[in-house]
C-alpha cells in the first residue's frame, strides 16, 4: 500500500497543493488531469526523483520520504520509455537484472518468460532497438519494467503514443497481466478513455490540486466541482466507433493468458 500524507512538492512556480491519497495493494491507481496538472511532478516525487517540499510517503507502513530512489523497490516506466539505443532487445530488458547482480542463467529465464507475457518474444534476437515500431518499443519498455519483480510500477502517459488498435490491445493485455501478476500500478494520463478502462480507483487533478478521488463510475457519474465536470466532457468519450472499441467501457477482468 502507498500512503502520501500532506505531500507538497515545488518545481519552478508550481507546486502540488497538500495532496492526501491511499493506494492499496494490486490497484490500478490512476492519476488524470489536463497538461501541466502536476501528473507527472506528483509520480517523481513519489518516486523520490523530486525532493518534496512537506509531507511524508508510506509503502507498506514502511516511511519511505527520505529513502532514495534506487532503495523504493518501484518500478517506473517514463513517457519517453528510456530504452538504450546502443543495447539489443534483451540486453534493454535485462539491464535492471545485471545491476542486480543475477547469475546470466536466470536473467535469460526472466526475460524468456516475461517476453512471453507480452507476446515479445520474437523479438528477442534483434539487435538494433531503432528498428521496433512503436508498440513493440512499448512493449520491450514495459518488459523491462515487470522483468525485477517489482511489486509497485509507476507509468507515466505509457500508451498516448501508440495508434488506436495497437492502444487498445495494449491496454487489455496489461490490465489482464496486471491483474494476473498482482501489482500495484500508479499510472498519470490525461486520456478519458485510458483511465476509466484501467482505473480500479482515480483522481483528477488540476492546477496542483486533487479535485476528486474514486471509482471511475463515480467520478464521471458525481462530478463534485464544475470544473471536474468540464474537464470530463472536454470532447465527448468515443465520441465515434472509429475511435476506440466500446469494449473499453468492460474491464478485462480474469482474462487467461497462455
Amino acid at each position: 500500500m502507498i500512503e502520501v500524507y500532506n505531500l507538497v512538492a515545488k518545481y519552478g512556480n508550481f507546486t502540488l497543493k497538500e495532496i492526501n491519497l491511499s493506494i492499496g495493494n494490486s490497484e490500478c491507481f490512476v492519476l488524470i488531469g489536463p497538461t501541466g496538472a502536476g501528473k507527472t511532478l506528483f509520480l517523481e516525487t513519489l518516486l523520490g526523483i523530486k525532493p518534496l517540499f512537506k509531507g511524508r510517503i508510506f509503502s507498506n507502513g514502511k516511511d519511505i520520504t527520505k529513502i532514495p530512489p534506487e532503495e523504493r523497490s518501484f518500478s517506473y516506466l517514463p513517457q519517453d520509455l528510456a530504452l538504450f539505443p546502443h543495447l539489443d532487445v534483451k540486453d534493454n530488458i535485462g539491464f535492471g537484472l545485471k545491476i542486480k547482480g543475477l547469475p546470466p542463467r536466470e536473467i535469460s529465464d526472466k526475460i524468456s518468460s516475461i517476453a512471453k507475457m507480452l507476446k515479445i518474444g520474437h523479438l528477442l534476437d534483434r539487435k538494433n532497438i531503432r528498428s521496433l515500431s512503436g508498440g513493440e518499443k512499448q512493449r520491450v519498455a514495459l518488459a523491462r519494467a515487470l522483468v525485477i519483480d517489482s511489486k509497485t510500477l509507476f507509468l507515466d502517459e505509457p500508451f498516448g503514443a501508440l495508434d488506436t488498435a495497437a492502444r487498445y490491445e495494449l491496454l487489455t493485455e496489461f490490465k489482464a497481466l496486471q491483474e494476473r501478476l498482482g501489482i500495484t500500478v500508479i499510472l498519470v494520463t490525461h486520456d478519458l478513455n485510458e483511465a476509466t478502462f484501467l482505473a480500479d480507483r482515480m483522481a483528477v487533478i488540476m492546477n496542483g490540486e486533487i479535485k476528486q478521488y474514486g471509482i471511475p463510475e463515480e467520478v464521471y457519474a458525481q462530478p463534485e466541482s464544475d470544473e471536474v465536470a468540464k474537464f470530463l466532457m472536454v470532447g465527448k468519450l468515443f465520441p465515434n466507433k472509429t475511435d476506440l472499441n466500446p469494449l473499453l467501457w468492460k474491464k478485462p477482468r480474469k482474462i487467461k493468458m497462455d
